[in-house]
């Protein structure tokens, strides 16, 4: 199988897994990062598709833990376990899980609607870390409900809702 490259460049196209630019052994290009079966390449829009699905993959992984946080999250507050509570979600919003959810809705996010619902989801969360580390429970119940349905519009939004299970 072999690839073509604008100016006459003929590659062998590797059979390894897809990954952006050359593979490894000898040169060869990888099939979805740019070559087609059949020596076509692919259109511009095409390739950023690629991308956007490979993005929206480890958005899914990210989305999938913080639907997990947030259901032990709502376990412990609906014990009246604010201490545990603040175990799950960690001491600050700048805990790693928070900037990777952040990454995770700037590469999903598209519309000025989606990256509105992330800002309301964010203000939520850091009104829930705030009311949690006061030990406020009411606050806390509020601000999980506030975040939740945040994320929940943005996974609609996002056309995720059956990429993810939990929710």
């Amino acid at each position: 199988m072999r690839a073509r490259r604008p100016g006459g460049v003929v590659l062998p196209v590797c059979r390894r897994p897809p990954r952006a630019g050359p593979c490894a052994r000898g040169g060869r290009r990888h099939r979805a990062s740019g070559a087609r079966q059949g020596g076509q390449e692919e259109a511009p829009g095409e390739a950023r598709d690629h991308q956007r699905l490979r993005h929206r993959d480890w958005s899914v992984r990210y989305l999938q833990d913080l639907i997990y946080k947030l259901s032990k999250f709502r376990q412990a507050i609906d014990k009246d376990d604010l201490p545990a509570a603040s175990n799950v979600l960690g001491p600050s919003t700048d805990a790693q899980w928070v900037q990777n959810i952040n990454a995770a809705f700037s590469k999903c996010s598209s519309s000025p609607e989606d990256r509105s619902t992330v800002d309301s989801f964010n203000a939520s969360l850091a009104s829930l870390f705030t009311s949690v580390n006061k030990l406020d429970a009411g606050s806390s119940k509020s601000a999980f409900v506030s975040s939740a349905t945040a994320l929940e519009k943005w996974i609609a939004l996002a056309g995720l809702s059956g990429q993810l299970k939990g929710f």
